[in-house]
């Protein structure tokens, strides 16, 4: 609901510095019992408000599949690609099953 009224309007292209952002996604959804790693991160052209979502919504599916996990930790780093850079983020929470991917991200 948040993203659908977040895209609802024009795009706001502006300088966004990702690690001040990442850290505001994650104090919304609450995760200080669990351990963010935030590696140094570049300020990029984009959306505050979509790209803060995409962070909001990763943060709270690592936090919510990750109940149980001993020392479960979130990482946010600047990672080489064949197509440039990318922000990954990742965690050491349950995964899935690599047969179900498919069903997964349709």
């Amino acid at each position: 609901l948040k993203l659908s009224r977040i895209t609802a309007g024009p795009l706001r292209r502006v300088s966004v510095p990702l690690e001040g952002l990442a850290r505001d996604a994650w104090e919304e959804v609450g995760g200080d019992a669990v351990h963010l790693v935030l590696e140094p991160l570049p300020t990029v052209s984009a959306d505050p408000a979509l790209l803060k979502r995409v962070f909001v919504n990763l943060f709270a599916n690592a936090l919510k599949f990750g109940t149980g996990v001993t020392d479960l930790r979130v990482r946010v780093c600047l990672t080489e690609t064949e197509r440039g850079h990318a922000v990954l983020v990742s965690d050491n929470g349950i995964g899935f099953d690599a047969a179900a991917a498919s069903g997964l991200f349709q």
